[in-house]
């Protein structure tokens, strides 16, 4: 929690190349214990994509998850 805090009080810059969403979520994983996946400091913006390589670089296989609006 002192992590989120100190966001809170201190939001990071967003920078598209340098800390987005991506990064954000990979300082929060990191302070619990979980991996980052390779390549956080790529190009790769969908966040879709990035969370599925998250999970896998902490060992779980990603599932289907329904979108709203798709069957």
């Amino acid at each position: 929690l002192n992590k989120i805090e100190q966001y809170r009080d201190n939001p990071p810059d967003w920078r598209m190349l340098s800390y987005n969403c991506n990064h954000f979520a990979s300082d929060l994983g990191k302070t619990v214990g979980l991996k980052a996946p390779r390549g956080i400091r790529s190009q790769q913006f969908l966040s879709n994509v990035y969370f599925r390589q998250f999970l896998k670089a902490n060992g779980e296989k990603p599932r289907y998850v329904p979108q709203p609006g798709r069957s």
